[in-house]
């Protein structure tokens, strides 16, 4: 059955979708670029102004499908849609280390009175319900997740990427503060923005070499590449593919 979600007046049309990443939940056989074009292509050029969210699973031609991502969160399909699309599909979670971020010194001085009592607290009246309760959790190393008014961050996932299902363990840390997760994330971006500097400078040689083969057998690509097509404003697609690097900052528990 297709979830199909209508624009009504609670989401203006100038919140059209600008990015969107798909995960597919069942076993997919054919290639991705197959996939865009005979699968995902039609369905969003057919599905102007209809509505998707984070979260989300709907079904296209008998295919089930994942928002791991949405930008808006809650948005609707327009000319202008990025969508991207993961063709293998995400793992089991076995661990997964979620630690609660606190909004000020004085919350995470009281929970970590007592410790052991917050945490299964934690554990038992919010994390267990929410990954347990029915509804797909997509999780990734590094992301911050809310859960009615709390924040955690996810400081350990294994695989990195995965869904939670009745097998996973659930972990929790007793956390850190607002003000001490902001400090970690900046340090940990320039960490990251370092090293990336410091492989380009290394890689420099080793990719201009690179682009002296690459243009010397002009059909083939060395790499896998992430497949994309975005909605131009004429309705519509064109196609894509770029090497993308992400990170995650992986933080230590404390105030």
């Amino acid at each position: 059955m297709r979830t199909r979600v209508k624009l009504s007046s609670a989401v203006e049309k100038s919140r059209g979708i600008q990015r969107i990443s798909l995960v597919p939940l069942r076993r997919i056989e054919m290639c991705k670029n197959e996939l865009l074009s005979r699968v995902l292509k039609p369905y969003f050029a057919n599905n102007i102004g209809s509505c998707l969210f984070k979260g989300q699973v709907f079904e296209i031609q008998d295919q089930e499908f994942f928002v791991k991502y949405c930008r808006p969160f809650f948005g609707a399909i327009s000319n202008g849609t990025e969508v991207k699309i993961d063709s293998n599909m995400p793992k089991s979670v076995r661990v997964v280390r979620v630690a609660p971020i606190w909004a000020t010194q004085h919350a995470f001085q009281a929970a970590s009175a007592k410790a052991s009592e917050t945490t299964k607290l934690i554990k038992t009246q919010i994390l267990q319900p929410y990954f347990f309760g029915g509804a797909v959790c997509y999780l990734e190393k590094g992301e911050t997740i809310k859960i009615a008014e709390h924040e955690f961050f996810i400081n350990e996932c294994q695989p990195r990427t995965g869904i939670v299902d009745e097998s996973s363990i659930i972990e929790v840390e007793i956390g850190f503060t607002q003000e001490t997760f902001q400090k970690k994330q900046v340090l940990a971006d320039q960490r990251y923005a370092e090293r990336l500097q410091q492989q380009m400078a290394n890689s420099s040689g080793a990719i201009l070499a690179m682009s002296l083969i690459r243009g010397s057998h002009a059909n083939e690509h060395p790499y896998e590449v992430e497949a994309q097509f975005f909605m131009d404003s004429n309705g519509s697609t064109g196609s894509n593919s770029r090497r993308r690097r992400r990170h995650s900052q992986n933080a230590t528990s404390g105030g």
